[in-house]
């Protein structure tokens, strides 16, 4: 995280596997919340899905949420959601 933090461009790759990792969320959700409070740019790229896959959570991203919602409390993966619900192109 100490990197994010001090780098002024983060670059998320998405793709089907992105939301199965714990850390991948809590790194793209730090983004977010570094974009909101300084100047942070996040240059997503979109591999094999798409923003709306992404911004919506379906397909592979919904199947590792109900995952994630057996595991995790309710707050953490509503910050993960609410992190991806950022990312689209438009």
């Amino acid at each position: 995280m100490r990197a994010i933090k001090q780098s002024k461009i983060s670059i998320p790759i998405f793709s089907k596997g992105y939301t199965s990792s714990k850390w991948c969320l809590k790194e793209v959700a730090e983004m977010v919340k570094l974009k909101d409070e300084t100047k942070h740019m996040i240059m997503p790229i979109f591999l094999d899905v798409t923003p709306d896959e992404v911004k919506y959570q379906t397909g592979s991203y919904a199947k590792a949420f109900t995952q994630h919602e057996e595991n995790y409390d309710f707050e953490t993966v509503q910050e993960w959601r609410n992190a991806l619900q950022e990312f689209s192109i438009g």
